[in-house]
């Protein structure tokens, strides 16, 4: 028996992996047992369940298992066999054998406390000196568990401040809600893999997934309904299920939900994600405020639309474009016409009215990989890649249309309004990066030939 016992403490002092460990055990166990198989177990605080110690990154949870259940109920100094539990003594006691199969149940204990099992399943008797030995071989392996649960726990430790530094960092490159919400969501989803993560943005009076995206099931409507009325962080489904709310400004702005239907969340794992959807609520808000300067530098604040600085980098970009897929690339200028008078008539009240319908007029009529731009007080101008000439006339001729059709209405008052326009073409063969000023001076032409009306350019030189 001693001779075991050094063959476990040598195999135990080596850096095995635990599946070996395991294997290199039974082996020793032939020793005094028939067909022995060893199994080890511990209760994992942050997951609030048992698992098998079959190496952390692959452990098995078990709930309401039998060995579940013997967890449970066995107490420090006992051991179960067969069912029975027994108080440990080293005199010789009449225990419950089986003639096929043995199970053993012995504790593992630190500090006088029962944090696992070791289970033995055996063809053997278990005689009262080999169950002595076995109780020795559990000190040891307990011993060899608490230093991997104590790695594990500095592992954790360790996941958990570099998922709140990743989410502290997805803002570095993108600040849009639609870019960073799913890598958000692939951060709290390595953090904790035994949970399926959801992300809800509140909209108004409605709550949408944003995370995973087109992902429907009939579990999130009875989610959504806890939710409603959520206003702090909740555990529900006997406390496997956690609901944490995203708060800015002492308002939420949604929520992240862990679900599972096994594993329970644990004071320590609920403070760790308590934590990181505080530090998703900072991104999303820093998110937020960054995109509003950023759309402030590239939009015209009345009109929606790109203001004049923005348009000459897209112009820049879709040039480069046109060249290097040998594509041709439109240009048209949009006047209105009378602008001054509808200024001085009925004041700049209504003149920012005209423009912001005019401009609402013009996304509606373009494809989404148009490019709209308010270029000065009246003018627009509008980008059409991959479009010839014929077709970018097609579409002046129908945002002109619509305007002139259009009852301008505000208040009492109803307005006529009209738009003049101009257009032209970059020809990457040709190379003339001027067609912007080409279209121009079409505008110009149409406005002299009495408004109301498309001209393209031509080159008269």
């Amino acid at each position: 028996m001693i001779n075991l016992l050094k063959q476990l403490e040598e195999i135990l002092s080596e850096n095995n992996s635990t599946d070996l460990l395991l294997q290199k055990s039974d082996k020793i166990l032939e020793g005094i047992l028939s067909s022995p198989h060893l199994e080890l177990f511990f209760f994992d605080e942050i997951n609030n369940n048992l698992k098998t110690f079959k190496g952390f990154e692959s452990s098995l949870l078990i709930k309401n298992s039998p060995d579940y259940k013997v967890f449970l109920k066995i107490k420090r100094n006992h051991f179960v066999l067969n069912n029975e539990m027994y108080e440990f003594s080293e005199k010789e006691t009449n225990l419950k054998q089986e003639p096929q199969k043995n199970i053993l149940y012995i504790p593992l204990t630190e500090n006088g406390l029962v944090f696992g099992l070791m289970k033995i399943t055996t063809n053997s008797e278990i005689t009262t000196k080999i169950l002595n030995t076995l109780i020795i071989a559990s000190s040891m392996f307990s011993a060899r568990i608490i230093s991997c649960s104590l790695n594990e726990k500095m592992e954790m430790n360790i996941n958990f401040y570099q998922s709140m530094k990743n989410i502290a960092k997805v803002i570095e490159n993108q600040y849009e809600p639609d870019y960073i919400m799913p890598i958000i969501g692939e951060i709290l989803d390595k953090f904790v893999p035994e949970h399926l993560i959801y992300i809800f943005k509140k909209e108004e009076h409605d709550l949408h997934l944003i995370w995973p995206r087109a992902y429907t099931n009939t579990r999130l409507e009875k989610l959504k309904s806890y939710m409603e009325n959520c206003q702090k962080v909740t555990l529900i489904n006997e406390d496997m299920t956690g609901i944490f709310p995203l708060i800015i400004d002492k308002h939420i702005i949604g929520y992240i939900i862990a679900d599972s239907n096994y594993f329970k969340i644990s004071n320590t794992l609920k403070n760790y994600l308590e934590q990181l959807s505080y530090q998703t609520s900072v991104t999303m808000d820093k998110a937020d405020v960054y995109s509003e300067i950023l759309k402030n530098a590239t939009i015209d604040s009345l009109t929606g639309l790109y203001n004049r600085g923005q348009l000459d980098k897209r112009i820049k970009q879709e040039i480069a474009t046109s060249k290097r897929t040998n594509s041709t690339l439109c240009c048209l200028m949009t006047d209105i016409d009378f602008f001054k008078k509808i200024n001085d008539t009925h004041g700049h009240a209504v003149g920012d009215f005209a423009l912001k319908e005019i401009a609402g007029i013009v996304t509606k009529q373009i494809r989404e990989n148009d490019i709209a731009a308010r270029y000065g007080g009246e003018e627009f101008v509008i980008l059409l890649p991959f479009t010839n000439l014929e077709e970018a006339k097609k579409v002046g001729e129908r945002i002109r249309k619509k305007i002139e059709n259009k009852k301008f209405k505000t208040g009492s008052l109803e307005l006529h309004i009209t738009v003049s326009m101009g257009l032209s073409i970059f020809d990457p063969d040709k190379d003339n990066l001027n067609f912007q000023e080409e279209a121009d001076k079409a505008l110009y032409e149409a406005k002299n030939n009495g408004r109301n009306q498309l001209v393209i350019f031509e080159n008269k030189s």
